[in-house]
């Protein structure tokens, strides 16, 4: 399968050094998964939010964080 194939499907720790994707490591992501289809195992990704030293899986609380600080470096 082409790379355009795949990419939609793959997951970031499929790319190679270069930054290019690893195809061969692709294709066994893709195998892993429709093992996991099968079997009704559900892959959910999770966005993380970087804030200053702090990481937030929530939006709302990393856009109240960064508020604060915003607000904080306002008042300096």
């Amino acid at each position: 399968m082409t790379q355009d194939q795949f990419l939609a499907r793959c997951h970031p720790h499929s790319l190679g050094e270069d930054g290019k994707m690893d195809l061969a490591k692709c294709e066994d992501l893709a195998r892993d998964m429709s093992e996991l289809r099968s079997m009704g195992v559900v892959l959910t990704l999770v966005g993380n939010y970087s804030v200053g030293q702090y990481r937030y899986s929530n939006l709302k609380d990393a856009l109240a964080q960064a508020r604060l600080e915003r607000s904080e470096n306002a008042a300096e």
